[in-house]
């Protein structure tokens, strides 16, 4: 796994600005990680990006039963293309969540009173947060871990890029270009 620090400092060698033993630091990470992040977006406008998994932790509330997921959300980060998992921490034994599609899920036999520990969940991917609900309400803050395809295309200077076979690769070459 490479971080975005390791990408910069693989294509400053291999483009001969820097040598092996030569330091990258400050301006010259900053330009590089600025220069990555425009061959990211290029390759996501030509749907040539790839989707991460993203593994979230929290909380879920007592009582509520709907929760957004994006940048401006209940749950804060990427809006997901899809979520793979959903868990509920109970007594630190995990309990899967059965997803649902749209009618499967407003077929449940719903009550405005049911609570407990949730057992299924749909996902909704509105713009620009999408929506889970799970049911039934849970009856207290169960802890959730939610696993999850995310379109990230912008990174830290360390942040580590775990990527498909190839992508690291070219990610190098195309910034030594």
């Amino acid at each position: 796994m490479a971080t975005t620090r390791d990408i910069i400092l693989d294509a400053y060698i291999v483009s001969g600005i820097k040598g092996l033993a030569q330091d990258v630091e400050g301006e010259e990470l900053a330009f590089g990680l600025k220069q990555l992040t425009k061959i990211i977006q290029d390759l996501n406008t030509q749907n040539l990006w790839s989707y991460s998994y993203v593994e979230l932790t929290g909380n879920l509330t007592g009582g509520q039963d709907t929760y957004t997921i994006g940048p401006t959300g209940d749950i804060v980060g990427a809006r997901p293309f899809e979520i793979t998992s959903f868990a509920v921490v109970s007594n630190k034994n995990y309990t899967p969540l059965s997803v649902l599609g749209n009618k499967d899920f407003f077929n449940l036999r719903r009550t405005e009173d049911l609570q407990g520990m949730p057992y299924v969940f749909r996902y909704q991917q509105d713009y620009p947060n999408g929506t889970i609900q799970v049911h039934p309400s849970p009856s207290e803050g169960y802890q959730y871990k939610i696993q999850a395809q995310m379109l990230v295309t912008e990174f830290g200077i360390n942040d580590v890029v775990e990527l498909p076979a190839g992508y690291v690769g070219y990610l190098e070459y195309a910034l030594a270009d």
